[in-house]
C-alpha cells in the first residue's frame, strides 16, 4: 500500500475472469484513514458501558479533477466518458490500488493481499464554474477490517544496514 509512483486505479473483476480496470488520473487523496468499528454496550441499571474493538475498516477519498481529461487528448477519455466510466461502478466491490504500480496491500513479508472495496460514492462537485461538475468526489470503503500491522513492511533491523564510515563518538568528544 506504501510502495508505488503511480495514481491510483480501482479493479472491478465480478466474476473473476474478466478484470476492468479504472485509472484515476488527476487526482488528490484527501483522505486515507482507518475507521474504527466498536460494538459498545450500555447496563440499563448503572449506566456502565462496555466497548468490543472490532476491527478497523480503511476509508479513503479522493477528489479527481474531471475537467483535465478534457484538456489532455492523450488520455483516451473527455470528461463526460471519464464521468460516465466510474459512475458505473458506484455501488461494486473491487481492488482498490493507492499505486497503480504496486500491490494493493502487503504484508511484512512482501506477500499481495486481497482486500474488497466497495465505490460507496461519486459525487459531482463544482469546483471552478458552474456551468458544470468539474470535479468528482469519490469514497472508498474496505468491506473487510485491515490491520495495519500485516499491511506494512517493516524497516530493517540496525544490524542489515551497513555504514561506510563509521563515526567515534570518543573522537569527537
Amino acid at each position: 500500500m506504501l510502495h508505488g509512483v503511480g495514481a491510483p486505479k480501482f479493479v472491478y473483476d465480478p466474476d473473476g475472469e474478466n478484470e476492468e480496470e479504472v485509472l484515476l488520473d488527476w487526482v488528490n487523496i484527501l483522505e486515507n484513514e482507518p475507521e474504527l468499528d466498536v460494538l459498545m454496550h450500555q447496563a440499563e441499571i448503572n449506566g456502565d458501558r462496555n466497548f468490543l474493538w472490532k476491527g478497523k475498516h480503511r476509508r479513503i477519498e479522493i477528489m479527481m479533477h474531471l475537467f483535465k481529461y478534457d484538456l489532455d487528448p492523450e488520455s483516451g477519455f473527455t470528461a463526460k466518458e471519464k464521468y460516465e466510466q466510474i459512475k458505473q461502478y458506484e455501488g461494486m466491490q473491487g481492488a482498490f490500488y493507492l499505486h497503480r504500480d504496486a500491490p494493493p496491500y502487503q504484508t511484512a513479508d512482501a506477500t499481495p493481499v486481497y482486500i474488497p472495496f466497495i465505490l460507496e460514492s461519486v459525487e459531482e462537485q463544482w469546483l471552478d464554474t458552474l456551468d458544470f461538475a468539474d470535479t468528482l468526489l469519490l469514497v472508498f470503503k474496505s468491506t473487510k477490517y485491515v490491520n495495519p500491522k500485516n499491511n506494512l513492511k517493516t524497516p530493517p533491523s540496525a544490524d542489515d544496514v551497513f555504514i561506510d564510515n563509521p563515526i567515534n563518538t570518543e573522537d569527537v568528544l
